[in-house]
């Protein structure tokens, strides 16, 4: 699997943003395994970091209209 920097999310940002449900499970799938390995680093057991995973997703959701397209995606989003 790729790292997220390397796949360009300025395609799907704006499909997401408009509510696009396709959009949001192409970005999920591309940047929640990355998200967990993260997490896990940083939390003492896998329920935890599943539940922040989780948690930054939904946070991601309804705050991505704050997210400034002349910065880094994934920059942003940890």
């Amino acid at each position: 699997m790729s790292a997220p920097e390397y796949r360009s999310p300025r395609r799907r940002l704006p499909e997401a943003k408009a509510g696009d449900a396709e959009a949001w499970g192409q970005l999920y799938h591309d940047y929640a395994p990355a998200i967990f390995r993260f997490c896990r680093r940083a939390l003492p057991t896998r329920e935890d970091a599943e539940d922040a995973t989780n948690g930054s997703i939904h946070e991601t959701t309804r705050q991505l209209n704050q997210y400034d397209s002349t910065r880094s995606f994934t920059a942003w989003l940890y």
